[in-house]
């Protein structure tokens, strides 16, 4: 009976340790194959060149998130099919905040998910009145200028949303 006790003891443990280790292959593999690096414009980006985006003349989103955040690994599948999608029309890309990210510092970042519009010409999307009462934009204004700098929606948002956002950046 002792070695059955102490079989089951070492075995035990040892068949957890292997399951978590399967499961986080797993997950990592699922999450490569859920990227597309073949594109022209992958989804996600280490560094973020604003001058470098601005001159595909291409309206932008930026979606900064993390690995640990809910909504941000909800929202992901999204990201990859509007990236696929919109290919050429529109820059969409996954910021991921659990790695250092070159460029990141110059946003205002306080929770995630939060994306960043920017227009073809690179100035920040201003949404109509009709959007503007469906979602919830905040507006980042100069202090000297009052010229505005940023505008971001914080939270999830559905591929829906981001389509209405992307037709009314001129995006078909």
């Amino acid at each position: 009976m002792n070695k059955s006790k102490l079989v089951i003891k070492i075995a035990a443990p040892m068949l957890v340790i292997a399951v978590i280790i399967g499961m986080l292959l797993y997950k990592t593999e699922s999450k490569k194959d859920a990227v597309n690096p073949d594109l022209e414009n992958p989804l996600e980006i280490t560094a973020v060149d604003m001058e470098a985006l601005k001159s595909h003349g291409l309206p932008i989103i930026l979606d900064f998130g993390s690995d640990t955040c809910p909504p941000c690994r909800e929202m992901h599948p999204v990201l990859v099919s509007l990236n696929e999608k919109y290919q050429n029309k529109a820059l969409i890309h996954y910021i991921n905040l659990s790695y250092p990210v070159e460029g990141a510092s110059q946003f205002p970042l306080q929770y995630t998910p939060t994306q960043f519009f920017f227009n073809a010409d690179g100035t920040p999307f201003v949404p109509g009145d009709e959007l503007s009462e469906k979602l919830d934009f905040r507006y980042y204004s100069d202090r000297n200028s009052g010229q505005l700098v940023y505008m971001v929606h914080i939270g999830a948002l559905s591929e829906s949303e981001l389509e209405m956002i992307l037709a009314e950046m001129g995006v078909k």
